[in-house]
């Protein structure tokens, strides 16, 4: 990479390449390289410039965050759909097992909204306070969460039902604490118990009941007859030391996927166990381990509709627990078989591999142990059309994830496409095939038309109904300049190409979509780590400035 030497003010010395040092560097303007028109998605911060910048995705999404941990982030709404969170006399009494004392007594948070109960009988194992929960996602994950102390007599546990479904938590104490219970395999109305198990005469306090989608419990939303929505107070962003991760729609096609006594799994030989460590997801207790039985070869298989010729990746986390895998391979409604990375067997890895599906039949693993001594732990399955992306969890019904629908008002003062701009922006990830990735869309069509996408090794512009394209995309760091007429591609700060735009006229866009067209689609699939955009055409020198800047 070449050597920039930078001045405060004038540079000292000649212009050219006959300039002090050598560099060819001239005048290097400060106030206006630093003060970029828009500047969004740098440093881990999504915006720097203005405060417009909105994400809008509906569902739960998985990143793998700076530590290497993989974290749930929810959307950019926040739902209790529980309609009754803290009126306990609307819950239902169908064993008649406990009554309300008062409910004006000291709350988790210093109010006095607490809900005193007591049992009137002897609850276990009988259902205590039910409520029934309607416009739920068949199959989807949600995360149940209250708060509860003892007051007197004896009250050991709690435990939760919902459907056929039950979960146990830990032990009620005299202090508050919240109770936090994942639910899967739910339907889309179920009625869902919470019931303190213990002797006739205990008291509790309750308060505060909140049932959301997902797999992260968020600060309490009160409710009074009817389920509330409400934009979510944290960041929806999915960022790690890449950058803002923007994907498309997908879907799972695989159910059960931390499951492999699911109803759609079967194994050849072998038996399935829980695990006892934690899982990729910080789960514990999962049915996901595996042991040898008499075969070499052990087959795990799930049922599912593929498409015959259709690419799909196939990946899952997989960890070697115990003695030796010595092959695995996968294959897709009877196609060829594929071979997998070995499985590692110090920490789960997320493993996958391209299949084109054959005619019929299911997804099969097939894991080969000469020794039949092997036990692993397998999870995180996924099945997606095409490339892979983040995981999405399923249980009893496939699953999609909504894209990451990443826009901004077109800013303030903003130049037209026709006039004189620079842009740059930095990328990670971004997988190289045939496929449209868009970096930038402004939502309008013909002459009008601005965009930035990613398309084999290229980066295509497209301006005055022209695609220029060029093949910088090995760059992380990609820089374009038009001053009107002349368009120049920098690849990693130097000038790549140059090409020749006839004077014309563009109307001003309402909107500048980011990592997707303006319909949502040929999202980028990858990570974007800054935007920046300047109302005029920079300096070949202060092009360079700027990317050994990002760089360094």
């Amino acid at each position: 990479m070449s050597t920039l030497t930078l001045y405060e003010g004038r540079l000292r010395g000649d212009t050219g390449q006959d300039g002090e040092n050598g560099t060819g560097v001239s005048d290097i303007r400060q106030s206006i390289v630093d003060n970029p028109l828009l500047d969004i998605l740098r440093n881990n911060k999504p915006e720097k410039t203005g405060n417009s910048l909105a994400l809008d995705r509906d569902s739960e999404a998985l990143v793998t965050d700076r530590y290497g941990v993989n974290q749930w982030i929810p959307g950019d709404t926040i739902t209790n759909y529980i309609t009754e969170s803290n009126d306990f006399s609307a819950w239902s009494d169908t064993n008649t097992n406990w009554q309300i004392n008062s409910t004006n007594n000291t709350d988790p948070f210093g109010g006095n909204t607490a809900t005193e109960i007591e049992l009137t009988a002897d609850t276990i194992p009988f259902n205590v306070m039910g409520l029934s929960v309607e416009s739920l996602i068949s199959g989807g994950w949600y995360r149940l969460s209250f708060y509860i102390k003892l007051i007197s007599g004896n009250s050991p546990s709690v435990n939760i039902k919902y459907g056929l479904n039950y979960d146990v938590t830990e032990t009620i104490t005299a202090n508050y604490q919240r109770v936090e219970v994942q639910l899967y395999g739910i339907n889309s109305i179920t009625d869902l118990f919470i019931s303190p198990q213990g002797l006739s005469g205990s008291k509790l306090h309750i308060f505060g009941v909140m049932l959301q989608r997902g797999r992260v419990t968020t600060d309490y939303l009160a409710t009074t007859g009817s389920a509330v929505s409400i934009p979510n107070p944290s960041s929806s962003y999915r960022a790690n030391e890449l950058g803002y991760l923007l994907e498309g729609a997908k879907e799972n096609l695989i159910t059960w996927s931390e499951d492999l006594t699911g109803s759609t799994w079967s194994l050849s030989s072998g038996t399935v166990g829980t695990y006892s460590g934690q899982d990729p997801f910080n789960d514990n207790g999962k049915n996901i381990q595996v042991s040898f039985g008499d075969d070499e070869v052990l087959t795990i298989s799930a049922t599912g509709t593929f498409l015959s010729g259709q690419a799909y990746t196939v990946s899952f986390w997989g960890l070697s627990l115990s003695g030796t895998i010595d092959s695995v391979t996968a294959s897709l409604s009877g196609s060829s078989v594929v071979n997998v990375d070995a499985i590692p067997t110090d920490e789960f890895k997320r493993i996958s591999v391209n299949v084109i599906a054959g005619a019929s039949g299911d997804l099969e693993v097939n894991i080969t142990s000469i020794t039949k001594d092997a036990v692993f732990a397998f999870t995180g399955f996924q099945v997606e059309e095409d490339n892979i992306t983040s995981y999405i969890a399923t249980n009893i019904a496939t699953l999609s994830r909504d894209y990451d629908n990443l826009s901004i008002p077109w800013f303030d003062n903003a130049p037209l496409i026709s006039g004189e701009w620079s842009l740059f922006f930095a990328h990670n990830s971004i997988i190289i095939n045939s496929e449209n990735k868009y970096i930038l869309h402004n939502g309008l069509s013909g002459a009008d038309e601005f965009y930035v996408r990613a398309k084999n090794s290229d980066i295509q512009l497209r301006i005055n109904n022209q695609t220029k394209t060029y093949s910088i995309l090995s760059s992380s760091d990609v820089f374009l300049t038009f001053n009107g007429t002349d368009i120049k591609a920098y690849n990693n700060g130097d000038l790549f190409n140059s090409s020749t735009i006839s004077t014309f006229t563009a109307a001003l866009p309402n909107t500048l979509y980011i990592g997707t067209d303006n319909n949502g689609m040929n999202s980028t699939n990858a990570y974007l780590s800054s935007i920046q955009f300047w109302q005029e055409e920079l300096t070949s020198n202060e092009v360079k400035y700027i990317s050994d800047k990002a760089e360094s």
